[in-house]
């Protein structure tokens, strides 16, 4: 397990055996506060970068519906 502080929302990265020959990786989400926002499966296809850009969205979303960023402004 590892743990990472994205978009003022920590994530924490579990990865689970789906039978002898597959994984998948699993991510869960908590606010700074401690409240549970949610839980992702990805597929293990080792697109690591691909899903570490996903996060990165998928955080700055939550963080703005919760209150935990403020939404950019646009000019």
């Amino acid at each position: 397990m590892r743990d990472m502080l994205i978009n003022n929302i920590w994530v924490r990265q579990q990865i689970n055996w789906v039978n002898a020959h597959e994984y998948r990786n699993e991510y869960h989400f908590w606010a700074e506060n401690g409240a549970y926002l949610e839980a992702l499966a990805l597929p293990a296809n080792g697109q690591f970068m691909f899903d570490s850009k996903a996060l990165d969205h998928i955080t700055k979303a939550l963080a703005i519906r919760w209150g935990l960023i403020s939404q950019p402004r646009r000019r």
